[in-house]
């Protein structure tokens, strides 16, 4: 199978050092803005450890960060949090081909989802989302979008399962009757 005419769409508000260094550079698209359920200006809260950005941790949810450091028993008082301004976009903004979606942003997935609803419904895509506490609205959203979930267990023989012990449970896929043909 070829690469050379796959795409890839990035959304990020923070803006990639090297993203211009990848042996696919041209087959990347670099979107410097958030992905949201409408077009505008959110606050974004970036975590820094001893003047370090933890920016995989960063959430437009302020509470998610300090659950987060809550769980691994790191102190607060070790964590700075700095705010800033970021655009956000809807993907429903954008008319476009797509037969996977990933999305891991730290509590955001819901929201995401919401602004690219006429694209997944266009699109059937293949949806893999990271497990958080909106797990059951998001299960409920999907389920009106005709998707379900699984829990992917074999690449080679391309079989998912559905899930029975959530708790076990990090990544996500939904698929719908029409996804299963992206397989």
């Amino acid at each position: 199978m070829s690469y050379k005419n796959v795409k890839i769409f990035c959304y990020d508000p923070i803006k990639f050092k090297n993203e211009n260094k990848s042996k696919f550079k041209n087959n990347i698209i670099f979107n410097n803005y958030a992905l949201w359920n409408k077009n505008g200006k959110i606050k974004f809260f970036i975590p820094y450890f001893k003047n370090f950005e933890l920016s995989s941790l960063t959430t437009c949810y302020k509470i998610s960060l300090k659950k987060y450091f809550k769980k691994f028993k790191i102190s607060m008082k070790k964590i700075a949090i700095k705010e800033k301004i970021i655009i956000c976009r809807k993907l429903d903004s954008k008319n476009l081909n797509f037969q996977f979606l990933k999305i891991d942003t730290e509590g955001s997935e819901l929201q995401i989802l919401k602004g690219a609803q006429k694209n997944i419904k266009k699109n059937n895509p293949i949806i893999l989302l990271e497990k958080n506490t909106d797990f059951y609205k998001i299960k409920k959203f999907m389920k009106k979008l005709k998707y379900n979930y699984y829990n992917y267990y074999n690449y080679y023989e391309k079989k998912f399962l559905n899930i029975k012990n959530l708790k076990q449970l990090k990544n996500i896929y939904f698929l719908n009757k029409e996804s299963w043909k992206h397989l």
